[in-house]
């Protein structure tokens, strides 16, 4: 068996180059024979599989725990060692949606099979405006004027609860990937002075994100763990979790742009403050378009 160094044809079946190595340099193609045996393509793709493996996880040590490291080792040129970011992103984040322990999906009550006009004392012009939703163990009281049409759509949306929430959460991958490169954005224009580009920004962006999500669901899963033991030691892990995603934040700004302490903090303050808009205008919408489409 040919090691994965070397190659089986002196040149590529593809485009007809001169191979050198496993991979064409003229069209990319690997140098692959089909008439091996299925063991030998097996033990090939476990190799394949071990070295991304290998990738992954001491991707997410340093991304989990050496705040900046792989941005500021993608941007130095040492991209070999490490998976891509979007790529990373990707995985980590259908990883963090699908997964329970990353605590985005709350069951919801039952959605109300009807809204109930509340009767009690007060006027008759109240009794006409009010209009009381009950959803679990929750009320919602609305005002509105009856008569108009925007009324009757929001009633019959509001009865569909159960489905609004399941477009919230279909499009909320989507609004967040959108949110990446508007973080690079900021990013970019509030460290202008650091000479870093747009593209570099953008890597910054993909492994921070990479990390709340991927640290959302370790730090859940650690509580989860300790709360086998005491209720109490949850809670602390919990706390000091809290405590690290700042911590973690202000010092992958500081590797990653190489400016002062009191520099690092005043424009990350600025920076995730900003951001922090961003989201919320971005859940907001969100959350509009999954009332509109139930």
């Amino acid at each position: 068996m040919h090691s994965s160094g070397e190659t089986i044809h002196s040149h590529c079946q593809n485009c007809g180059a001169e191979l050198t190595g496993p991979y064409c340099h003229a069209c990319g193609q690997h140098d692959f024979d089909v008439h091996q045996s299925f063991w030998h393509v097996a033990l090939e793709l476990l190799e394949t599989f071990f070295h991304f493996d290998g990738k992954f996880f001491q991707g997410t040590f340093d991304l989990l725990f050496r705040p900046g490291s792989l941005t500021k080792e993608f941007n130095a040129g040492k991209r070999a060692s490490q998976m891509p970011p979007l790529r990373l992103y990707i995985f980590i984040s259908l990883i963090f949606f699908l997964a329970p322990s990353s605590g985005i999906h709350q069951p919801m009550a039952e959605p109300p099979s009807a809204l109930s006009t509340r009767e009690g004392p007060g006027t008759a012009m109240a009794e006409k405006n009010a209009t009381t939703i009950s959803a679990g163990n929750q009320d919602f009281q609305l005002t509105f004027n009856k008569n108009t049409s925007w009324d009757r759509i929001l009633r019959e949306k509001l009865k569909h609860l159960d489905l609004i929430q399941d477009h919230f959460f279909q499009y909320l991958p989507r609004m967040l990937l959108v949110c990446v490169p508007l973080f690079a954005l900021l990013s970019l224009l509030i460290f202008r002075k650091t000479g870093l580009n747009y593209l570099q920004n953008l890597v910054f962006s993909l492994h921070l994100h990479s990390f709340f999500m991927l640290f959302q669901l370790v730090s859940n899963g650690w509580a989860l763990i300790a709360g086998l033991v005491s209720s109490t030691l949850a809670s602390i892990i919990s706390i000091v979790c809290m405590l690290y995603m700042p911590v973690y934040a202000y010092r992958s700004l500081r590797n990653v742009f190489g400016q002062h302490r009191r520099g690092t903090l005043l424009r990350g303050i600025l920076l995730l403050g900003t951001y922090g808009l961003v989201i919320i205008l971005g859940f907001l919408a969100t959350l509009l378009v999954a009332v509109l489409m139930a």
